[in-house]
């Protein structure tokens, strides 16, 4: 078993001890003003083994592997900045390097060989 996410809130899993059971990659929009990269990056150096794999893409927010340009949805409520709205949209060097990476964990996990 291994599980990959893409942008995930993890200050909850932060606050419960989360401790992974499996190979895990996280990537993060190092911007992500939705669900701030912080709470992962620390769960990532707190957890036992296995320990996570967390990625944070500099310049990038939610959604940074789509192809969209980045918008400002002021109609989400619960972002860093509340009331403020949330950023959301593709950055073409993130979304390369985290496929790239992706791709490099499935051989890890031996998914692709």
């Amino acid at each position: 078993a291994f599980a990959v996410a893409f942008y995930p809130g993890c200050a909850d899993e932060r606050r419960r001890g989360y401790q992974p059971s499996a190979p895990l990659l996280r990537l993060l929009g190092a911007d992500d003003d939705w669900t701030p990269p912080q709470p992962c990056l620390a769960l990532g150096q707190e957890s036992a083994e296995p320990r996570p794999q967390v990625v944070a893409y500099p310049g990038a927010y939610h959604g940074f592997d789509g192809t969209g340009p980045v918008r400002l949805w002021r109609e989400v409520p619960n972002g860093v900045n509340p009331g403020q709205g949330v950023h959301l949209g593709g950055n073409p060097a993130a979304r390369e390097a985290a496929l790239a990476r992706l791709t490099q964990f499935l051989g890890e996990v031996g998914v692709l060989r």
